[in-house]
């Protein structure tokens, strides 16, 4: 009853703010003119660091996720828990994945579970654009959950061009090595001038059987990795209604389904494993804009989220033989933004959201806990001259209550941020800029309550981000830009997860007090030419040091685990034509697997070298495009995590069709 009475004040509110914007009853019709600049890139004058990957860059490298995407960005460490059906989830300037939020189509994706999202069950077939916010969000009129993690990764779908043509449909089929198919449709379709639709279909499946070596004393034996297949199907629509000329209505409905094996450790010549998991996940959300003539903005979202998971084990040693876990988890989630432009240099943007948390499963004695989320959100962005200024505050309220057992005390903080930029040169365009924010996380329904690991004295972890830095670029004759920032993070009581027997089951440990410093180096250059070709380069450049600084701890000043000291990345795109060659190339450094920094605990450092060609071609009344990539060029064989070997080679053809 409570939450039917949330919505329907939320949709009472909208009523109103729809009915008050004054209608349009004139209109002038201006003829066009030609503006002919390069344009700026947000993340080349952004006061905080921002890093983007346009909708050629992403068709252009190797794989077709989001990790696949963002492994490519300074500062970012890609966990990868074997290769092809592998989780995948991402620590950003040292800070753990549950850091990271990960917004879609300006809708924030909940796991309240293990509060990771797996980047790889993301696809980037209809991305648009793929964008990293370290430490802030300036934005205006974003839910105020957007504003409260340490890091946010924004992915844009494809936006329906109708300007030629009222139907266009695409076909795509990618196969290659592990038995990988993997087809996708898509359908955009314009009703009429208010109303249009699109429809978006992938399915996968690959057995992700690659070769390893697996490294003995006197020799190297050659295995096959086991119960690595996986098979999924996803779908999303996206529906959009234009009211009139300053509000519009959207809906987002997206479905997941996945069935795949967890590839064990490989401890003492076993590989065998019969762990399996399964997931399906449905989203639907219905979002509201308002526009008024650049001054006023509002949003208001509704969303609900299903995830469901079932877990087994086929060899787990209990008198069954046998495990079988199910969790259910349910969002209930309802949002409204402003932003009010004041001056031109003047823009205030506040926002408030409430969302429900629910876990069910069916583990013996399973508090099926419920939490209660309250977001308030201000901000202020001043923009005069060579001078900016954003200020924020989070304000933070959480309530919980279990079935079973006792429920985590109620938290309530106040998290400010501030970002300050000036310009020191127009020609070229040289800004200096700083930014602090402190970072508020709950524990996870798992950190807090489950079975024999869960602890509800478990304290959040709490996070200073410090950033200071140089940032240049000039349009002529190429577009390059150079960015220089020096990072200080302190994470106290840092929560971490380590993986043990599975890649389901973990450990938790609370370090303590993290300290954390660094520096990022990254130069870009665009489209520069040499005759008919083209040359794009980005290279990417990371040191940090992570330590313990707790005073009682045993591993004092030891660098915190699977934390390397130096990431680099590189990737070159030449350009003829319709062709595109692109190489790229990462590189992580040593790291521990456990705290204590001892050369038994040490994982070796790691390059991989990936190489893909793309071509398209248009013909009278349809185009079609060819890529085709090789990943692991050189059949490196490495493990980001203990025990669980990456793939080596592997070639992949992909082909698609636009009608």
């Amino acid at each position: 009853m409570f939450k039917k009475n949330v919505l329907l004040v939320m949709l009472c509110v909208k009523a109103l703010i729809a009915f008050s914007q004054n209608t349009i009853s004139d209109t002038i019709n201006l003829s066009g003119v030609e503006v002919k600049a390069k344009h700026v890139k947000r993340a080349d004058v952004a006061i905080h660091p921002l890093q983007s990957m346009s909708q050629i860059e992403l068709k252009s490298i190797t794989g077709n996720t989001v990790a696949d995407a963002v492994k490519m960005f300074s500062g970012v460490v890609l966990k990868d828990y074997g290769g092809v059906g592998g989780l995948k989830t991402v620590m950003i300037r040292s800070l753990g994945s549950q850091h990271t939020g990960v917004i879609v189509d300006g809708v924030q994706i909940s796991e309240t579970s293990t509060g990771q999202i797996d980047l790889g069950k993301i696809n980037l077939t209809n991305a648009e654009e793929v964008s990293l916010q370290v430490g802030f969000n300036e934005r205006f009129c974003q839910p105020a959950r957007a504003y409260t993690s340490a890091n946010v990764i924004t992915i844009h779908t494809e936006n329906p061009d109708f300007s030629k043509k009222d139907t266009k449909i695409s076909f795509g089929l990618k196969s290659g090595s592990f038995s990988t198919i993997n087809p996708n449709i898509a359908w955009q379709q314009k009703f009429s001038e208010k109303l249009s639709f699109s429809a978006y279909a992938n399915y996968m499946h690959t057995k992700g059987d690659f070769l390893f070596k697996l490294k003995n004393v006197q020799k190297d034996t050659l295995l096959k990795r086991q119960n690595t297949d996986v098979n999924s199907i996803s779908v999303n629509t996206k529906t959009i209604y234009k009211i009139n000329d300053n509000n519009e209505l959207s809906s987002y409905i997206s479905y997941f389904y996945s069935d795949r094996g967890l590839p064990g450790a490989v401890i003492l010549y076993n590989v065998f494993s019969k762990q399996r998991m399964v997931n399906q996940d449905i989203t639907a959300s219905v979002t509201h804009k308002t526009t008024g003539n650049n001054r006023f903005n509002s949003k208001t979202i509704l969303k609900w989220a299903d995830n469901y998971l079932r877990y087994t084990d086929g060899n787990y040693l209990n008198e069954e033989g046998f495990l079988e876990n199910y969790y259910k988890q349910n969002e209930y989630y309802v949002s409204q933004a402003i932003s009010y432009r004041i001056f031109n240099s003047l823009n205030l943007s506040a926002a408030g959201d409430f969302f429900i948390n629910t876990l069910k499963a069916n583990q013996y004695q399973h508090a099926t806990p419920t939490r209660y989320t309250g977001l308030l959100f201000g901000m202020i962005d001043f923009n005069k001259n060579r001078f900016n200024a954003n200020a924020q505050l989070v304000g933070t309220f959480v309530r919980e209550t279990t079935k079973i057992g006792e429920p985590a005390p109620d938290r309530n903080k106040l998290t400010p941020a501030v970002s300050l930029g000036y310009s020191l040169s127009n020609k070229p365009n040289v800004k200096a800029r700083a930014m602090y924010k402190k970072n508020f996380r709950m524990p996870t329904f798992n950190d807090l309550y489950y079975h024999l690991i869960g602890n509800t004295e478990l304290r959040p972890e709490i996070a200073d981000q410090f950033n200071l830095g140089v940032t240049a670029y000039i349009d002529a004759p190429a577009y390059i830009s150079v960015k220089t920032d020096f990072f200080y993070n302190k994470v106290t009581d840092k929560i971490v997860a380590v993986p043990t027997q599975n890649l389901f089951e973990w450990s938790m440990q609370n370090i303590g007090i993290v300290d954390i410093r660094g520096l990022e180096l990254q130069l870009k250059a665009e489209d520069v030419k040499f005759g008919s070709f083209s040359i794009s380069e980005h290279l990417n450049y990371t040191y940090q040091k992570s330590i313990d600084i707790t005073p009682e701890s045993p591993t004092y000043k030891h660098q915190i685990p699977y934390v390397p000291f130096q990431i680099f990345s590189a990737n070159t795109i030449i350009g003829y034509k319709n062709m595109y060659l692109s190489f790229s190339s990462i590189f992580n450094g040593h790291r521990y697997i456990l705290n204590q920094n001892i050369y038994a605990n040490m994982l070796p450092s790691w390059w991989q070298h990936d190489l893909s060609f793309l071509y398209k071609h248009d013909f009278n009344s349809f185009s079609a495009n060819f890529k085709f990539e090789i990943s692991n060029i050189t059949n490196k064989q490495y493990e980001i995590v203990k025990c669980y070997p990456m793939p080596g080679r592997a070639f992949y053809l992909t082909i698609g069709i636009d009608i």
